[in-house]
């Protein structure tokens, strides 16, 4: 079944100190999110997280801020051997798409927008998100872009058998999903997670 894929963010081309890029290596209530320095010259922005194992990627899901928003989010995939570099060079990844994200003026700036890209499923070990301008409103002045939380969903190649995947809706656990793990604790995740396997156990 496709599972949350964990990764770290090992570059960033611009971060605020106080909402560095590391904050969107986990899940929760707590977190705060990324977003650039106010007033960043740097165009386009851009992450880089690298998988803590290569997977089959199948779905992409980004959560966006309330009014610091790019008015889009390319997708790029890469897939690296062991011994290449941490951080890959430009010209190593795969396109995949973009996202298009709301521009938030209905919910008078107050929402967060998740998006969640089904895409072909392929192995990965690094994803890349670049970027665009932010939409301009009176609530960000600095003109920053920030996103608040990005899950991965996939197969580890341990688990897959090589026939067709199932589809990314089927997850191996609820708390695998971003619009859930964002706003529950770890602890309760974990409760979740053994409800769902004494079930899934039960009903073999």
């Amino acid at each position: 079944m496709a599972k949350k894929i964990p990764f770290s963010v090992i570059f960033a081309t611009d971060e605020d100190p106080a909402f560095p890029a590391s904050e969107l290596n986990s899940h929760g209530p707590t977190v705060q999110g990324w977003r650039t320095s106010a007033n960043s010259s740097v165009q386009p922005q851009e992450l880089i997280l690298k998988f803590h194992y290569p997977a089959r990627v199948c779905r992409i899901q980004v959560l966006g801020h309330q009014f610091m928003i790019p008015d889009r989010i390319e997708l790029w995939l890469h897939n690296a051997p062991k011994d290449s570099p941490t951080t890959p060079s430009s010209q190593n990844f795969e396109y995949l798409g973009f996202i298009v994200l709301s521009d938030n003026s209905t919910s008078q700036y107050k929402s967060r927008e998740l998006q969640s890209v089904t895409v072909t499923p392929r192995m990965g070990s690094h994803l890349k998100l670049r970027m665009g301008a932010p939409y301009v409103n009176d609530f960000n002045d600095a003109h920053q872009v920030a996103l608040i939380g990005i899950n991965v969903l996939g197969m580890d190649p341990v688990d897959d058998t090589g026939g067709p995947l199932v589809t990314p809706e089927t997850l191996a656990s609820i708390c695998d999903c971003l619009s859930f793990s964002m706003y529950v604790e770890e602890t309760i995740c974990d409760v979740v997670k053994e409800l769902e396997a004494k079930k899934h156990r039960a009903v073999i």
